[in-house]
């Protein structure tokens, strides 16, 4: 069946709505780091102390590789990992993070099937949280919550687009398949749901002309459209460190999921596959100096079926960093952002994100 007109034309500002609330394709309550593993060796604070010899060169007198798997740990090599800005984290164990941000979109054509072209843009808030659970030594459980609201910059977003919301929740089980030498590989396994809110005022911005000025017969659509989608999947992450300064995240996972928009009682829900790829690259100068820059590129496709025999295909590259002090064993502080970059036909992938990060390990 043929989609509601009016829900058609809508389509690209839900579609906007999503983008904004999946942007961070980051992991979902991210990585952190447990309780100090028991084994008798020398720990990295010992390593790095301030003791009569030099911190670097007390670390290569110890193995790299310990006797014991600290899978409840995010340090290979000495390379204490942090969450990738975007992608998943390889590691199991326990956190909890608060990162509030903001974030933009910019449309710079838009035209719908009457209408001119317009300078759109939308900005507006971003709270995220995330949990991090460890259930076992290889078994961890990541829950992540995240609301965002958006309202257009000038006036073209604003009587044309209007604003809107979105609130996604998600939660994933991680499992450690591996650990050898400075490398752990694991897969991971969950869903997510979404659900946002279009204030949509054009209807009322654009009364058309009617003889006399009398606009009392007129019907005028619903200015509210709601959105719903879930998606469930899995995939694989990868954490490689090549010595206590540089390490490598990378992640692939696939979903499957639908979306519901709904408009004046009348609903249309579409067919939804996903596919995402991301790698991260860490670069980390303690302890000479307790700085630590991340380096991230994510690729995303999505498949949404409109109709039966309409496909709406869109590929996204996503580029991301940030800054963060590395001096605090137990805890991440810094900044990161993410820009979405699109061809010229799919200008509401043209999104930015900033974000702070406070996030505690146990």
């Amino acid at each position: 069946m043929a989609p509601h007109p009016h829900i058609v034309r809508l389509l690209p500002l839900t579609t906007l709505l999503l983008l904004l609330g999946w942007m961070p394709a980051r992991a979902a309550a991210d990585e952190a780091q447990d309780d100090e593993a028991e084994a008798p060796v020398a720990t990295d604070e010992q390593a790095l102390g301030p003791a009569t010899s030099s911190p670097v060169t007390a670390s290569t007198q110890l193995e790299f590789d310990r006797p014991r798997a600290e899978l409840d740990q995010r340090t290979l090599r000495f390379h204490s990992f942090r969450d990738p800005v975007i992608g998943r984290s390889a590691f199991a164990a326990g956190s909890f993070a608060f990162r509030p941000g903001a974030t933009f979109a910019r449309a710079v054509e838009f035209e719908d099937a009457d209408g001119p072209v317009y300078d759109l843009g939308l900005a507006g808030p971003v709270l995220d949280l995330a949990l991090g659970i460890r259930l076992h030594e290889r078994v961890g459980l990541r829950l992540h919550g995240e609301a965002l609201a958006a309202l257009g910059t000038n006036q073209a977003s604003l009587t044309n687009v209007g604003g809107g919301g979105l609130a996604t929740v998600d939660g994933h089980l991680v499992l450690v398949l591996a650990r050898t030498g400075g490398t752990q590989f694991s897969s991971f396994l969950g869903g997510a749901g979404h659900f946002g809110l279009l204030i949509d005022p054009s209807p009322y911005t654009e009364v058309p002309d009617v003889a006399g000025g009398d606009t009392g017969d007129l019907v005028f659509p619903d200015p509210l459209t709601r959105t719903r989608a879930w998606d469930a999947g899995g995939g694989v992450a990868l954490a490689h460190a090549f010595d206590r300064h540089v390490a490598l995240q990378a992640t692939l996972e696939a979903a499957g999921g639908a979306v519901t928009d709904r408009n004046a009682g009348l609903s249309d829900t579409d067919p939804l596959l996903v596919a995402r790829g991301a790698a991260a690259v860490d670069l980390d100068a303690w302890p000479h100096v307790p700085i630590a820059v991340q380096f991230a590129y994510g690729y995303e496709h999505r498949l949404r079926w409109l109709e039966t025999t309409t496909v709406q295909s869109r590929g996204v590259h996503e580029l991301g960093g940030g800054v963060f002090y590395s001096g605090a064993p137990q805890a991440s502080i810094g900044v990161t952002g993410t820009g979405r970059l699109a061809s010229s036909s799919d200008p509401y992938a043209r999104l930015a994100r900033v974000d702070l990060v406070f996030q505690r390990y146990f």
